[in-house]
């Protein structure tokens, strides 16, 4: 983790190029920690929890693997959005109109940000599920902040598009009722009041049908479960993974094709509204990941 905030974060680059390649690192060393987790404890990161003592080790290193990977590939979400709003700017200066459509995002975008989404979602997943089956995950609040994290990342790309809602929302729900479920104090009550307004800001503008994180932990997603023989949680109502799962590949780099310090500041006066060609050549610079962490003051992109 401390890796990724170091060559992710701190570190300057020319261009995104460093940043996927750095990231592409750090999630092989990530399967081969996966591979010693299947070594030492017989878990991988999809497999159920199980109860007891080694549901809580399989929970502590699953929730570390799926955040490492979330924080590896967010600010891929912050520059997709950055560039649909700057798209956006261009289709009004043009009278064209732009509804998002993430066709026109570069394939290699889209997939990294997929990774950052998958992440997400397993975070969710895995805890919510752990926290049915073994009540030492429910007195551990540190599990707040990776359900928080997962749920804002989530929360951030249905700000990008808000036509994806109905994808999101089934693992933003479940998150909130997992963060019922765990032992009140900081910082979960903190945790559960920013998601609640960053909600209302997406009710304001009917992005979002429900508002949950208000709803006592028994509404909206159920939380029984029953434990097979081996300890491990199996066909729980709500929890069977019903959202669905994203299937990856591994990005691939295309080629540059002119200088790496290219940035996109001169998009809005070409008045095209196709990135889907583009390729890394792109400044970081043009990405504050100061406004993601603004949570919930955030604007809506585009």
């Amino acid at each position: 983790m401390s890796r990724s905030a170091k060559s992710i974060y701190l570190n300057t680059h020319d261009s995104f190029l460093p940043v996927r390649d750095a990231a592409a690192a750090i999630r092989r060393d990530l399967a081969e920690f996966e591979s010693l987790m299947q070594h030492n404890l017989g878990v991988s990161v999809d497999s159920d929890p199980f109860s007891q003592e080694k549901g809580v080790c399989q929970t502590i290193l699953t929730s570390l693997y799926c955040h490492t990977l979330l924080l590896t590939y967010r600010p891929f979400i912050i520059l997709r959005a950055k560039l649909q709003k700057l798209l956006a700017e261009s289709c009004n200066r043009n009278g064209k109109t732009f509804q998002g459509e993430r066709s026109r995002m570069p394939t290699w975008l889209n997939e990294a940000c997929d990774i950052a989404i998958a992440a997400a979602r397993d975070a969710i997943r895995h805890i919510s599920r752990a926290s049915v089956i073994n009540p030492p995950v429910q007195e551990l609040r540190y599990h707040g902040f990776f359900i928080g994290s997962s749920i804002f990342v989530l929360i951030c790309d249905v700000l990008q598009d808000p036509s994806i809602i109905s994808v999101h929302q089934p693992w933003i729900d479940m998150g909130i009722q997992c963060l019922h479920l765990m032992r009140e104090g900081e910082p979960i009550a903190s945790t559960l009041h920013a998601i609640d307004l960053a909600l209302k800001k997406l009710a304001q503008r009917q992005m979002y049908p429900d508002m949950r994180a208000g709803e006592s932990p028994e509404s909206s997603v159920g939380m029984s479960s029953e434990t097979g023989d081996d300890g491990t949680v199996s066909g729980n109502e709500g929890f069977d993974g019903s959202p669905g799962n994203i299937f990856l590949n591994d990005p691939s780099a295309p080629s540059l094709a002119t200088e790496a310090h290219s940035t996109l500041r001169n998009i809005g006066g070409s008045g095209s509204t196709d990135l889907s060609d583009l390729q890394w050549r792109i400044d970081p610079s043009m990405v504050s990941l100061e406004g993601f962490f603004s949570w919930p003051l955030i604007e809506p992109f585009g």
